[in-house]
This record gives structure tokens, sequence and C-alpha cells, in this order.
């Protein structure tokens, strides 16, 4: 690659930054929120004996996706630690934390060098799938690893040592 294509590459690819991102910022809450049912019920699989509920919320003029997992039964974290049933936990992630893999992903499909026009518009294609199937996969992850994380340093606050 010379020079100048290298340059044109990275040209391409900050654009592709920066408009997927001001693209997410702007609409990312409406993609999350259409997903919700979907992000719902793969929480439900990945944190059994909670229910779950998502909402977008704004906290400290951020917005936020916040899930609240209320316990359905006791849970035994420690020997002398537990979660009561009803018992709530809430926590969440930005929008924008939760957009990233659609940025990254989408600026790297939109930016790689082509020479047609019309492979540039197939791959903007791919990159609303992709964005879609990256968002369905990564955020239950993300929000399954607060609530986890949440219980550890309930734990944690407790006493329990968790080596």
């Amino acid at each position: 690659m010379t020079r100048s294509q290298l340059v044109r590459a990275a040209l391409y690819l900050l654009l592709a930054w920066v408009v997927l991102s001001v693209i997410t910022l702007l609409w990312g809450g409406h993609l999350l929120a259409a997903m919700s049912p979907w992000l719902t019920g793969v929480l439900q699989m990945l944190l059994p004996g909670f229910d779950i509920q998502l909402a977008i919320v704004t906290v400290d003029h951020e917005r936020q996706l916040q899930i609240a997992a209320r316990a359905q039964q006791t849970m035994v974290l420690a020997a002398d630690v537990s979660l009561s049933p009803g018992a709530t936990i809430r926590t969440g992630t930005s929008i924008g934390h939760a957009m990233i893999p659609v940025v990254l992903s989408g600026a790297l499909l939109l930016a790689w060098p082509c020479v047609r026009s019309g492979t540039r518009i197939l791959r903007a294609q791919l990159a609303l799938v992709l964005s879609i199937t990256m968002v369905a996969v990564t955020t239950p992850l993300l929000l399954a690893g607060k609530v986890q994380l949440f219980l550890v340093e309930l734990a944690a606050q407790q006493g329990v040592s968790l080596a």
C-alpha cells in the first residue's frame, strides 16, 4: 500500500468512526429499546433465579441501559452472606458503552479499502446487520457481568475472602 492509500484509508476510518459514534449517541437508545424483549430473554437465561427488567434511564445527564434484577428466592453467596427474596440489584451501563462494538466493527467494515462503490454499499448493509447482531450478543453479557460483579462486591463488603 502506498502512503496516499494509507492516508486515504485512515481518513475513511476516522470519518466512519465519527459518523457511527454520532449515530449511536443519537439513536443507540432506540436500538436498545427495540431489542429490549430479546435482551431480557437472554438475560433471564444468563441470570436464573432473577426476574429481569430493563429500562433506559438518565443518570447524571447520561442515558443508560439499566437492569433491575430481583431475586426470586434466597441466594446464598457465602456461608454468612445471602441475598433475600425480592432484593433488587440495579446496575447498568451507558448507551455509549453498549454501542462500542457497533462503532468499532462498523468503522472497520466501512473504512476497509475497496475498488467499487457498490462494494462499499454492500459493506454498509453488512455493517447494519452486524451491528444488530453485536448488540444482541454483547449487551446481555455486559449486563449479566455487572450483576455478577455486584454480587461479588456484596460478599466482599461482608468480609468474605474471594481467594
